[in-house]
């Protein structure tokens, strides 16, 4: 159901954009979404395994895994951000870029997520997401009702971010506890970097398959084109999800 409203709602948005701008946005995005990886560095499935296999060690293993994803994502968004202002002409595009990088910070709270998935608490998750999906879509939609310039969905999509960060929040401090509980440990975040490697080659093998091509079409041809195909890519994506139910 949500992807459907997604489809929806980003059919809206293109149409509104226009293919150009709409082809910008897309482009932002998976800019920055090829440096994603190195914010995560693959540890999401390795905090899930040591707190499935030590419950007792949550406050560690999610206060030192919440720490690392904070400083990967710093760093992270100091070299999107040279990147962009090396490789891109266009002022608007590298502040654009600059803007939607900070949505890394957020995406380190999926340590919460990852926590309620070590425990099959999975009805928290999906609560969650599903009142980020609604909320974004009519944040998106009230744009469109207002006509608001493109930087303003820019914002709209950093606001997402932080409204599924809020949500994992609220969902552990009202089931589990207080994240001032969480503790950084040396020993853990080296052990969790060592495993988490292999991982984060494998992940950025996929990420880039995933998003070069948006990136290409962005560079070789135009940004009109680039809205073009990313519409095209979000109708494929709604049918491959048909098979994965």
């Amino acid at each position: 159901m949500t992807n459907i409203i997604i489809l929806l709602v980003g059919i809206l948005v293109a149409r509104y954009l226009g293919p150009e701008q709409h082809g910008l946005m897309n482009y932002v995005v998976s800019f920055v979404m090829l440096f994603q990886v190195l914010a995560s560095f693959g540890m999401d499935n390795i905090e899930i395994r040591e707190e499935s296999k030590s419950p007792e060690e949550k406050n560690k293993i999610i206060g030192t895994a919440f720490t690392l994803k904070i400083i990967f994502a710093i760093i992270t968004i100091a070299l999107v951000c040279i990147t962009a202002w090396l490789f891109e002409t266009d002022s608007f595009t590298r502040w654009m870029i600059a803007l939607y990088s900070l949505s890394m910070i957020m995406n380190s709270f999926n340590v919460i997520r990852n926590y309620f998935t070590s425990l099959v608490w999975n009805e928290y998750i999906v609560k969650t997401e599903i009142s980020r999906t609604l909320i974004g879509a009519g944040v998106k939609v009230l744009l469109l009702l207002l006509e608001a310039p493109l930087i303003y969905f820019f914002i709209a999509l950093l606001f997402d971010t932080i409204l599924i960060a809020g949500g994992y929040l609220m969902s552990y401090r009202r089931k589990i506890d207080s994240i001032r509980k969480w503790r950084f440990d040396k020993a853990t975040a080296m052990y969790m970097i060592k495993q988490s490697f292999p991982l984060a080659v494998s992940l950025s093998a996929v990420l880039i398959y995933h998003r070069v091509d948006q990136i290409m079409v962005g560079k070789m041809l135009t940004n009109t084109e680039l809205g073009y195909y990313s519409v095209a890519s979000r109708f494929t994506e709604i049918i491959m999800f048909i098979p994965t139910i």
